[in-house]
């Protein structure tokens, strides 16, 4: 997500995933994982199948972080990347798949 009064990103994002297991997934996957030389913190949100990325790179762009996630496993639908980033996916199977 950028600022308002800026373009600059916040450091925080949502990922929306199609399954809560997809989800959890990730979060076991990601969670206090180091990437590019900052500590990722993930957590649910209000909607189950929603992942908080938090940490993420402020020179990051969407489609840096569509790139990274989709090495996890398919089934992201939509990234809010607000240097913070929020992934959907369409089913937890897919959420699943990126926590091998």
């Amino acid at each position: 997500m950028k600022g308002k009064d800026s373009s600059e990103a916040k450091g925080y994002a949502f990922v929306s995933f199609r399954t809560k297991e997809l989800a959890s997934k990730a979060i076991k996957e990601l969670n206090n994982t180091e990437f590019k030389g900052r500590k990722v913190k993930c957590s649910t949100s209000q909607v189950n199948h929603r992942l908080f990325i938090g940490n993420v790179p402020r020179n990051w762009c969407e489609e840096d972080m569509k790139k990274a996630v989709n090495k996890i496993g398919p089934g992201v639908i939509s990234i809010e990347l607000l240097k913070v980033c929020g992934l959907e996916y369409f089913q937890q199977m897919c959420l699943h798949m990126g926590n091998r």
